[in-house]
């Protein structure tokens, strides 16, 4: 009911190479076999990815909170500790959760130690979203949950 997805980045990820994830996010999506839309309840608006920002939810009763990864974010509260701004997505297991560890996956691969990632849960939870991330760039990608730190 509550599974999240967890994600630290730096304040300030760099232009080129998020426009590298931004078109991965693309290929990644365009491939979808569930229904994805801007906002769970906006579901005649898609998804939005461009060379600022990664966002979507699942559709309609399929959705649950919306992923957004953004190329410049404040940092604030707790973050301000690590230096890096905190952000999360409840997808309740929902079908299109498979879609945002994917991306999350994608992020790690092109933002390397500019992006931490957890979740609540473990890495056979993240296997679906790895191999659509594998699909998207034809290769296998070295990936591990940082749920330690």
């Amino acid at each position: 009911m509550g599974y999240t997805n967890y994600w630290y980045t730096k304040p300030e990820l760099k232009k080129a190479q998020f426009s590298s994830f931004a078109k991965d996010v693309k290929a990644l999506l365009a491939k979808a076999d569930v229904p994805l839309a801007f906002e769970y309840d906006q579901t005649d608006k898609p998804p939005q990815i461009d060379n600022e920002v990664v966002r979507f939810n699942g559709h309609g009763e399929n959705g649950h909170e919306t992923f957004m990864l953004t190329r410049k974010t404040e940092v604030s509260g707790y973050s301000s500790i690590k230096k890096m701004a905190f952000a999360f997505c409840k997808t309740a297991r929902k079908p299109y959760d498979k879609y945002v560890t994917a991306c999350l996956i994608l992020a790690k691969k092109h933002f390397g130690k500019d992006i931490q990632v957890s979740s609540d849960g473990e890495m056979s939870d993240w296997q679906e979203g790895k191999k659509l991330a594998e699909q998207v760039v034809g290769k296998e990608i070295k990936f591990e949950l940082e749920n330690g730190e």
